[in-house]
């Protein structure tokens, strides 16, 4: 019997039939002591992102590993890297800007 004949006989959706469950992933001691240097580098420096972090590591540590998984493990952390963002030369809102009363007036000297 086919699996999308068992699944009518069943009611139940042909797509959750085929769909396996994710399965949990184990973090290993490699990965909990990589997550402990990027917390102490990221506290001293948070202005590093994770290229400069993955240097420190290989250099400092002596470990082969990833940008990848650097950049995977800080976001899995929650760890942004502190940076100026776009725009920030441009006025905030337009509420703040005060109209010139004068422009249009003809001053005269006294």
């Amino acid at each position: 019997m086919t699996i999308s004949r068992q699944a009518d006989l069943l009611s139940v959706n042909r797509s959750s039939v085929y769909r396996q469950p994710p399965k949990e992933k184990t973090i290993t001691e490699e990965d909990l002591f990589i997550m402990r240097r990027i917390d102490e580098l990221h506290t001293d420096h948070p202005t590093w992102g994770y290229r400069t972090i993955t240097k420190v590591i290989r250099r400092d540590d002596n470990m082969q590993v990833n940008r990848k998984k650097i950049q995977r493990l800080m976001r899995e952390m929650g760890v942004y890297t502190i940076y100026p963002k776009p725009n920030l030369s441009k006025r905030y809102h337009a509420q703040y800007i005060r109209p010139y009363l004068l422009r249009n007036l003809d001053i005269l000297p006294s």
